[in-house]
């Protein structure tokens, strides 16, 4: 965090107020990473963005000092620093919740579904996909993407287990959670990709930087093949496929990152 004090000069006593400004990804609270969602989108114009960013009417500012807060801004126009979190714990009004920490409760099956439909938006661009998307990102406490293999279903169990139905979940979270919200888990994603690219860079490597020109223009993602992938990690072990659908996820990448890390220096 930047913190700057603003002087107000009056006539006869001068006010002083003191602001925090985040100045990385991290330091951002949700209610802010969702204001940059709406900019993003260009709902908001860039003063109403910064005044309710930092709680401070910046219109009553000189055009110079709001050219100063905005340098501390610049962080958001580059996603290359990554996060390992999301945002939004839960998507209001509804009992969808969001992997935890460093991905935390993510099994390797659900990013597989989350990355390719993350890709399918990216191409399509469609209000379908993202909804897709979204529904595959947060799911509800009870719903998984591979049962248990000792799950047995009891009667009179209090806690089930039960499979996603992600068309199902798509159609709630189409009516019921802004598109803002929705665009804020997409950018969420972005950033997260980007922590995976330094954690496990052998596994995701970074592409090449694209000029300013295509920034503007679309995301460049480049297509993955995760069926491939998922049948090189599980090899001949065919009989224990579920145990690797059901990995946590951070824990597949560490395998496979050494795994391609261990390949390439023996080419060498």
């Amino acid at each position: 965090m930047r913190t700057i004090e603003i002087v107000r000069k009056g006539m006869f006593r001068s006010t002083r107020d003191r602001l925090d400004i985040p100045v990385k990804w991290s330091e951002l609270s949700p209610v802010q990473f969702l204001l940059i969602a709406e900019s993003f989108c260009k709902d908001i114009s860039d003063k109403d963005f910064m005044s309710k960013l930092m709680g401070y009417n910046v219109n009553i500012l000189p055009d110079y000092f709001i050219y100063k807060i905005s340098e501390c801004l610049q962080f958001l126009s580059s996603c290359d620093a990554g996060i390992d979190k999301f945002f939004i714990e839960r998507l209001p009004d509804t009992s969808f919740h969001a992997p935890g920490h460093r991905l935390k409760g993510m099994t390797f099956e659900q990013f597989m579904h989350i990355d390719t439909m993350f890709n399918k938006y990216v191409r399509n661009n469609t209000d379908d996909n993202l909804n897709m998307f979204v529904a595959h990102v947060y799911i509800r406490h009870d719903e998984c993407f591979v049962l248990p293999n000792d799950y047995k279903k009891h009667l009179f169990s209090i806690r089930k287990k039960r499979l996603l139905q992600p068309t199902k979940n798509a159609r709630i979270i189409a009516k019921r959670v802004d598109k803002h919200i929705k665009y804020a888990v997409f950018l969420n994603y972005i950033l997260i990709k980007h922590w995976l690219s330094r954690s496990f860079p052998f596994l995701f490597p970074e592409d090449d930087k694209p000029s300013s020109s295509e920034k503007k223009s679309k995301i460049r993602i480049p297509p993955v093949k995760w069926l491939d992938i998922f049948d090189s990690f599980v090899g001949d072990d065919i009989a224990q496929m579920d145990k690797y659908r059901a990995m946590p996820a951070t824990t597949a990448f560490r395998i496979m990152n050494k795994r391609i890390r261990d390949s390439q220096k023996n080419k060498k």
